[in-house]
């Protein structure tokens, strides 16, 4: 009698192991990979715009703190790998720069920019494509801005 209550234990014993184990190979499962052209933890988190830098797919975003912009080649999540798309995978075209100084460049230009300043230079090319009075020019530039 003990040897077969042994024997059941025994079983027992096996059969949470094989679940633990088979647990555990549901839980190792390789990431899956998936690809975005914008990241933002569904509009709570940082946002990340997918880029093709110096040839090959980057992240990018703005950190505030050291006040440059930074990229990364993907972002890992608990479940999931999400990866830039590479140029062919576009089904646009993408934001291309050579390196991350002219990225950088882009940045400075823009800290030199204000509202006015943006608004003068749209109106002139609106003007270029549109014969119309100063009030619609107005409009449409402003539209634009805004």
């Amino acid at each position: 009698m003990n040897y077969s209550y042994d024997k059941y234990l025994l079983n027992q014993k096996s059969k949470e192991l094989e679940k633990l184990t088979d647990e555990k190979k549901a839980y190792s499962k390789p990431k899956r990979e998936q690809i975005a052209y914008k990241f933002s933890e569904r509009g709570k988190g940082t946002l990340y715009e997918s880029i093709i830098l110096s040839t090959n797919p980057y992240f990018i975003t703005y950190d505030k703190e050291k006040d440059i912009i930074i990229s990364i080649p993907n972002i890992v999540e608990s479940t999931r790998i999400i990866r830039p798309p590479f140029q062919e995978e576009c089904p646009f075209e993408p934001y291309e720069f050579e390196d991350i100084d002219e990225l950088n460049s882009y940045l400075e230009r823009a800290k030199n920019e204000t509202i006015d300043s943006l608004y003068q230079k749209i109106k002139i090319i609106v003007k270029k494509y549109n014969d119309r009075d100063n009030y619609t020019i107005n409009l449409l530039s402003a539209d634009i801005l805004l």
